[in-house]
């Protein structure tokens, strides 16, 4: 695999029901996550890594970065590690917030 050969990170696959997750793990930490492509997105759509910030408190976040001009994609959404949202700048650029579960 790509990802364990060039950052020596090991995959780690989790059944999501309709969907499967691969969690990137580097010894006991998680790296990094990956989800196939949804079948709502255009098939023009290419592959790509949507940088995840962890924070404290998303809806205070989310709120926040509309106060400062961002936008909300998707709103935040309790998910199994956790609560998240995903939003853009003010220049477009997209990122999630993410509040885990302790």
């Amino acid at each position: 695999m790509f990802y364990r050969a060039v950052f020596g990170w090991e995959p780690l696959v989790a059944d999501m029901g309709a969907m499967s997750y691969t969690e990137w793990k580097l010894g006991d930490d998680s790296i990094a996550g990956m989800l196939e492509m949804p079948q709502e997105a255009p098939p023009e759509t290419p592959a790509y890594w949507l940088t995840y910030f962890g924070i404290d408190n998303t809806d205070a976040k989310v709120e926040r970065a509309l106060e400062l001009g961002g936008s909300v994609l998707l709103p935040p959404t309790d998910i199994p590690p956790g609560r998240f949202a995903v939003l853009a700048d003010i220049d477009g650029a997209l990122f999630a917030v993410i509040t885990t579960e302790a």
